[in-house]
């Protein structure tokens, strides 16, 4: 399986940089970072997803929080707005690493929590440009569960550290079929890209899955960076 290569590639390359005269210890966990901007232009959201790591509270997954800084996680029907107000339990707001404000019900004045592949907002409320350092152990595959009830809408991305075409086999592997559509975030509205079907001869692109869009360049298919997120919905109104 490609996973198990992928381990057996990186435990041999561990096994090669070591003294030949030392006796190899290594681990099949591959961790890594990855530096992610998040702009401060305008509404100052953007559209990400956690490319590494394990499940924790944001405070903890994103140290580039300040305050007034917010994340918007979508419960399939609406959002949840978490404004992150301070470090330390004396700060108004609740208790813990960061504190915060937020309208859920179940988490009062607590983090959002965040898996790897789970697509949120970002709001950026600083005015410039913030730099994330995720840091953790890669997950390498994809295991993000796309819903079919209700809207049909999914706020999600890879749980893999990949970028490449959504519906590329060696990258985010999306199992689309035909009419289903990915929404992509330019920083001030979406891109819908409506999968038409396999095959080089279907109308809407040349690739191996082909696309009908309103992408200006009219590209074949949605491409996403490290940590983008995509297949959207609403846009985000503001926060707090």
């Amino acid at each position: 399986m490609r996973t198990k290569t992928l381990l057996v590639a990186a435990a041999a390359l561990a096994a090669a940089v070591t003294s030949s005269q030392a006796q190899t210890v290594y681990s099949q966990n591959i961790v890594g970072y990855v530096n992610e901007t998040l702009s401060g232009a305008g509404s100052g959201f953007s559209m990400v997803s956690a490319p590494i790591g394990a499940t924790n509270a944001a405070d903890v997954l994103m140290p580039c929080l300040q305050g007034g800084d917010s994340i918007l996680t979508w419960t399939g029907t609406g959002y949840l707005t978490y404004q992150y107000v301070g470090n330390g339990p004396t700060t108004p707001g609740g208790t813990g690493p960061g504190n915060w404000s937020n309208n859920d019900p179940l988490n009062p004045s607590g983090p959002p929590t965040l898996s790897p592949g789970e697509g949120f907002f970002y709001q950026n409320q600083q005015g410039v440009n913030e730099t994330n350092t995720w840091t953790g152990t890669c997950i390498l595959s994809n295991n993000v569960v796309l819903t079919g009830s209700g809207s049909g809408f999914t706020l999600s991305g890879s749980s893999a550290p990949v970028a490449g075409p959504a519906d590329g086999t060696n990258t985010i592997q999306l199992p689309v079929q035909g009419g289903d559509s990915v929404l992509t975030w330019t920083g001030n509205g979406y891109l819908t890209y409506q999968y038409v079907g396999n095959g080089f001869n279907t109308p809407g692109g040349t690739g191996p899955g082909n696309w009908s869009n309103n992408d200006p360049p009219q590209s074949e298919r949605p491409a996403f960076h490290l940590s983008g997120s995509g297949f959207l919905l609403p846009e985000p109104t503001g926060c707090c």
